[in-house]
């Protein structure tokens, strides 16, 4: 079905959101990390990565700074969350205050003596960040920059885009309201089709306001995604 849509010409825009928002405006620089590998065979070897100290500016006094671990910022977010820490949980990084996009590291261990946390990739030291989670305004605001992103790019001008491929995560639960996951699409483009399933992992190219890794735009298996493909067939008619 899809095979016979996409023959012949036709325009694709990607709009993906995983919707990953702080959970908290505290936001601390990274003051220690270790990493090491070891070898577990010839040719492989596995590698560990450890936040273990942060520094950010004291909540009773704005101007002196405090030290911590990871393990006690989690705690404080704890207690002060509803209902404690959600899930999915993330470690939100960024390199300097101006960058918008950021990257996030999953959470793979917790040291309980130390209070370090050992995360899926390697942490360097001078990077600001926070702990984040999938919410769903997050996910608006993520999809209607997509939407915008798509509009200014040329590449649907002059038509709207006449169809919407949809792939949503069935873990994200936004679904339960009606339309949630595509409302910002349906806003942009006014005459929008959108058809697609939920499934139990995605594939394509990453989240538009994550960043990070050598080739961003390369697909890749994700999670907790909304993945959006955005067609224009030229010369094409309306379609039903």
């Amino acid at each position: 079905m899809i095979g016979l849509f996409l023959e012949g010409g036709h325009t694709c825009m990607p709009a993906i959101t995983r919707g990953a928002a702080l959970l908290s405006p505290d936001e601390w620089t990274v003051s220690e990390t270790d990493s090491t590998s070891r070898a577990v065979c010839p040719g492989h070897e596995v590698s560990q990565h450890v936040v273990k100290r942060l520094e950010g500016l004291a909540r009773e006094n704005g101007d002196s700074t405090r030290s911590t671990t990871p393990l006690q910022v989690l705690h404080t977010l704890a207690a002060e969350l509803p209902g404690g820490l959600p899930s999915p949980l993330y470690l939100s990084l960024r390199g300097d205050p101006v960058e918008t996009r950021r990257r996030l590291c999953h959470p793979v261990h917790v040291f309980h003596a130390t209070g370090a946390l050992e995360v899926d990739s390697k942490v360097e030291v001078g990077e600001l960040c926070g702990f984040a989670s999938v919410t769903a305004k997050g996910s608006e605001d993520e999809l209607t920059a997509c939407a915008e992103a798509a509009k200014q790019s040329g590449r649907l001008a002059p038509s709207e885009p006449l169809l919407c491929l949809s792939f949503v995560c069935c873990g994200r639960r936004f679904y339960e309201e009606e339309n949630r996951e595509t409302l910002p699409l349906r806003l942009a483009f006014r005459d929008l089709k959108i058809g697609g399933f939920f499934a139990a992992g995605e594939i394509g190219p990453r989240p538009f306001g994550e960043a990070g890794g050598e080739r961003e735009d390369e697909s890749a298996l994700m999670g907790f995604t909304s993945v959006h493909a955005l067609l224009h067939f030229h010369g094409r008619g309306q379609v039903e």
